[in-house]
């Protein structure tokens, strides 16, 4: 007896030690390649903004965003517990990757693999998940969100627990306040699955009760949210969903404003719609095959139509959002997330076959290397696969702020050095600007870094795409209004454009204000704009 009990208490803490064993993989994995090179415009998406919100800085009301700000805060968050440096910034990104690949493993538990089938995806998952970028990033949050809501609808389905249909509107609510999309096809896609789930189980009211309580919830603090940071319904409507609504508009329909890279005219073709995505397809219709395989007996079990509408559909609208961003392709870990569930349909359909399970486990672990070996040894998605990672430099020679952080950008690849002292000379200049200063840079750290506000008006500069600049554009009259409103309301004197490349983004915002204003080019990076006369 004795024995047995000691068997047992050692296999318990073999499957608990999975858990962490989990956790600090997938930390460290997102941690190691965050600080690995960098992309400017998208490594700093929050780092400012974050800071802003811990001196009194909101997103909308003080900050023109177009997208989510529920990095922002978490960023702030993250901040005031861990100090202000850039340790905190990739604790944030490497968190959530634990998280979600935590969250994973439970669910391939509750689905029915075993410990082991189950920390094999979920590693999977956390290598192709967040490293993928690395540091905190509207898009990947909004996408990790939408794998966790996605995941909680099916735990609900699974166990039948209430519980996770009440969490389940918050979830959806974090996706889609990281980033519109992918979330909102996600969200769409989860309620139409819960409909189908309500009328399959029976019409349990008690579903859609702890739904709508949820859902009611989540409005109301949002609701609370707004009226306590006094942002106006209109400021919200109008950067978060009508702006933003015209560039996805102009993207589906070819706008001469849209990027090109990001148009769906361009996508369609065989490239872009099956070879890009081929080996997540290929699991998509292996498990098909096995559907019908199984279709004399499948639609027996209404749990399981659910569970495969629901993954099978939210891999399609992943791929679609794909399709229509300018970004590289970040969506490979749907291959865990999918090759999973094929696994547990294979390993019962086939139950005297491994063959068939190992051969496509392999398949699995093959592909995790191969994209793990492109976008995080490569660095693809920061488009810095040309670069030599061994010419880049410790961070903390600009700021100490930045330790760990390895310097390299596809700017200055063979020459960081170059970089660095730029922006430590832009750093001095500020320091030494006594009047008050607003910033436009693709470099959001200086707020941090000078522990200063120095008003940032946006998140990204994209022209016509994160903020209007044609006076053509619907919202060009309330942009010019916001950045105008802003620089009197406090006072600002000059403007500091920090860029690669200044003198592009100079005829920009001069062409915001009167005649008058003077300008003048401190470095490569560096034009200052003068606008005691213009305004």
């Amino acid at each position: 007896m004795i024995l047995i009990n000691l068997m047992k208490i050692k296999n318990n803490t073999l499957k608990t030690f999975f858990y962490p064993l989990l956790a600090i993989f997938a930390f460290y994995i997102n941690f190691y390649y965050g600080n690995l090179g960098l992309h400017p415009i998208d490594t700093f998406t929050f780092f400012d903004t974050g800071f802003n919100i811990t001196i009194g800085e909101h997103p909308i009301k003080d900050t023109w965003i177009i997208s989510g700000i529920i990095g922002d805060y978490l960023q702030a968050l993250f901040f005031k517990i861990f100090g202000l440096n850039w340790n905190s910034y990739i604790y944030h990104s490497s968190i959530l990757n634990a998280l979600v690949a935590i969250i994973f493993f439970f669910y391939l538990k509750k689905l029915g693999l075993n410990d082991l089938e189950s920390f094999l995806f979920a590693v999977s998952l956390s290598i192709l998940c967040y490293p993928v970028v690395g540091t905190p990033f509207t898009y990947l949050h909004s996408y990790t969100f939408s794998i966790i809501s996605i995941i909680i609808f099916l735990l609900g389905v699974i166990s039948k627990k209430n519980i996770f249909f009440f969490i389940l509107p918050f979830s959806m609510f974090v996706a889609f306040l990281s980033m519109q999309l992918p979330s909102g096809i996600i969200n769409i896609i989860l309620i139409i699955s819960l409909f189908i789930f309500f009328i399959t189980s029976k019409k349990n009211i008690l579903i859609i009760y702890h739904f709508l309580a949820g859902l009611f919830l989540s409005i109301s603090l949002f609701i609370f949210y707004l009226l306590y940071i006094e942002i106006s319904l209109k400021d919200f409507l109008e950067q978060y969903i009508f702006f933003p609504l015209s560039l996805g508009s102009g993207r589906l329909l070819d706008s001469n404003t849209a990027f090109e890279s990001a148009k769906l005219i361009n996508k369609l073709n065989f490239k872009s719609l099956f070879l890009d995505f081929k080996f997540i397809y290929l699991f998509l219709f292996s498990h098909l095959i096995l559907i019908f395989l199984q279709r004399k007996t499948y639609f027996n079990n209404k749990d399981f139509l659910v569970i495969d509408l629901t993954v099978i559909s939210s891999c399609f609208a992943f791929i679609f959002h794909q399709l229509i961003t300018a970004n590289q392709i970040f969506i490979f870990s749907q291959i865990p997330f999918i090759s999973a569930l094929f696994y547990f349909r294979a390993k019962n359909t086939f139950k005297n076959k491994n063959f068939v399970k190992i051969f496509f486990t392999l398949i699995m672990i093959f592909l995790t290397l191969k994209y793990h070996l492109r976008f995080n040894e490569g660095r693809k998605f920061m488009d810095l696969q040309e670069v030599n990672f061994n010419k880049s430099v410790k961070a903390s020679i600009l700021d100490t702020k930045f330790n760990n952080l390895k310097w390299i950008t596809a700017g200055y690849k063979n020459n960081p050095l170059e970089e660095i002292k730029y922006l430590k000379e832009a750093i001095y200049l500020l320091k030494e600007e006594k009047e008050k200063k607003m910033v436009i840079t693709h470099y959001q750290f200086f707020s941090l870094i000078l522990n200063q506000n120095l008003y940032v008006p946006n998140r990204w500069y994209f022209p016509d795409n994160t903020f209007p600049v044609s006076k053509n554009n619907t919202y060009y009259d309330s942009y010019k209004t916001f950045l105008i409103n802003k620089v009197k309301k406090e006072q600002i004197n000059t403007i500091y454009i920090i860029m690669e490349d200044p003198e592009f983004f100079k005829e920009i915002f001069l062409g915001y204000f009167k005649d008058g204003c003077r300008f003048d080019k401190k470095n490569n990076l560096v034009v200052t704009i003068d606008l005691k006369n213009c305004l």
